[in-house]
């Protein structure tokens, strides 16, 4: 007899744990996908027939895929001496299966920021943390571990570095950086580490009934691609006030020639002038000059607050010309100090910004 195909020649079936991907990272690994086909065929006298296929099973594999990303914008400013300074980072599983992640911290990469931070010296006392609320935010909750625990499909987990800073041997400028590296270990074990899995099996034969471990990472800033592993670099900078103070005098007039080329002879009247410059990169909230003058050489008697002058703008300052710049302010009452009889001078300038020059000038009598 011959047989006719009918017009829907077969019809397949797929049964799976899932009807559509639940994660953003595809089926779960280990997940079951089962497969039948079934035939419908029929003969002249409209007789048909439905026979079924075999199911054909197979895992779906597990694909290893995770990021590592700075969560600072910007490299963490610090000073020399501070303890327990935080790096903040995040760590993503990008895969399709449940990991444990090793976490580590290098300091392979001699540039953070987009080269913006280079590397020059290195912290003490590297610690790395685990978030426990996951907030974000560092505080005395989260747990000093070396690993992350069963992080889910799609999940992600706050990570910190905490270190201190040497207090010797360290410039304005100056950087540290730290690569974090996680690399995907075994879960299953909730609280314990799992190993490390340090190779793939992309060498080995497709088995369908196996559950076999692709890795599919990008490569960070101190791994390879398709290694398992990822990793990307923060850093601490030293941001410091770097302070600088020069010292002048000139002769405003003496009892023989007045203000015509005056010389420095008993009677003559003394302009000293101080320039404080901030080359660093942070403001010094606190700045104060001290100055001893002997009272057996000048006579500071009737020398006051008032008559020292803090200058601060933009105009040009020159000891012999000062006395003509606008914007002077005087020494304040409330944290500067001149004392007439031993000829001490506390002059506040009330901080000095990054970058910024502060001048000052007093004038005394030569006895």
């Amino acid at each position: 007899m011959k047989l006719q195909l009918l017009k829907r020649f077969f019809v397949v079936t797929l049964l799976s744990s899932f009807s559509t991907f639940a994660f953003a990272a595809g089926t779960t690994a280990g997940t079951d996908v089962t497969n039948t086909a079934t035939l419908s065929f029929g003969d002249d006298i409209d007789n048909t027939t439905d026979v079924q296929s075999n199911a054909e099973v197979f895992k779906v594999d597990k694909k290893i895929d995770l990021t590592v990303t700075t969560v600072d914008v910007a490299a963490i400013q610090t000073k020399p001496g501070a303890t327990g300074v935080v790096l903040t980072y995040k760590v993503t599983n990008t895969g399709n299966s449940i990991q444990d992640y090793s976490l580590s911290t290098l300091t392979s990469s001699t540039t953070a920021f987009d080269d913006s931070v280079s590397d020059n010296f290195d912290a003490t006392n590297v610690l790395i943390y685990v978030d426990s609320d996951n907030n974000g935010a560092f505080d005395e909750t989260d747990t000093q571990v070396d690993y992350i625990d069963e992080l889910g499909i799609d999940s992600e987990k706050f990570v910190f570095v905490l270190a201190d800073i040497p207090t010797e041997n360290i410039a304005n400028g100056n950087a540290a950086v730290y690569d974090l590296q996680a690399q995907v270990a075994e879960s299953g074990a909730e609280g314990t580490k799992g190993a490390d899995i340090t190779a793939d099996s992309r060498d080995e034969v497709d088995n369908k009934l196996t559950v076999q471990i692709v890795f599919a990472d990008g490569a960070g800033t101190a791994d390879g691609q398709y290694d398992g592993k990822f990793s990307n670099a923060d850093a601490y900078k030293i941001v410091i006030a770097d302070m600088a103070i020069v010292k002048d005098s000139v002769v405003i007039d003496d009892p023989v020639n007045g203000e015509t080329n005056p010389k420095r002879i008993p009677g003559a009247t003394i302009r000293y002038c101080f320039s404080v410059e901030n080359s660093g990169s942070a403001t010094a909230s606190v700045a104060k000059i001290g100055d001893d003058l002997d009272e057996s050489v000048y006579d500071v008697s009737s020398l006051t607050n008032n008559d020292i002058k803090i200058y601060s703008g933009a105009e040009t300052f020159n000891c012999d010309s000062a006395d003509t710049l606008t914007g002077l302010q005087s020494n304040p009452d409330a944290t500067g100090s001149v004392d007439n009889t031993t000829g001490s001078i506390v002059i506040d300038l009330e901080g000095v910004d990054a970058g910024a020059t502060k001048s000052v000038y007093f004038e005394v009598t030569l006895r």
